[in-house]
């Protein structure tokens, strides 16, 4: 007869193995976390989503990969979107999808952005 000392060892030890191997095995699905390039000569070949924001007489160019939002904001001047669907989040309300390999231009009236959006 098994001491019931034994038994509780035992059922901690298949408790702990079942646990370890669920851990290694099974994936941990997909990661929402959009992360600025930091690389100001991004290309676009690269498939990075590629922004040109200013505020006021200040402008620069954002590089963006990674499924996420960011809370960039202020005047849209162009946006490349590489290999990204992308969606901005105008202050206005408006909610805008733009799919990827697309080059988008606003040379007289830039889009007053709140947020990105990579899908």
């Amino acid at each position: 007869m098994i001491s019931p000392r034994k038994k509780l060892a035992r059922a901690v030890t298949v408790a702990a193995v079942a646990a370890a191997t669920f851990t290694v095995t099974v994936p941990t699905g997909t990661s929402f976390a959009i992360n600025k390039v930091y690389d100001y000569n991004c290309k676009v070949d690269d498939g990075f989503l590629k922004v040109w924001i200013r505020k006021g007489n200040i402008g620069w160019i954002d590089c963006f990969a990674n499924a996420g939002k960011t809370s960039e904001y202020g005047w849209l001047d162009r946006i490349v979107t590489g290999n990204n669907d992308v969606t901005y989040y105008d202050q206005n309300g408006a909610t805008v999808y733009v799919p990827r390999w697309t080059d988008l231009s606003f040379p007289n009236r830039p889009a007053d952005i709140k947020a990105i959006e990579i899908h």
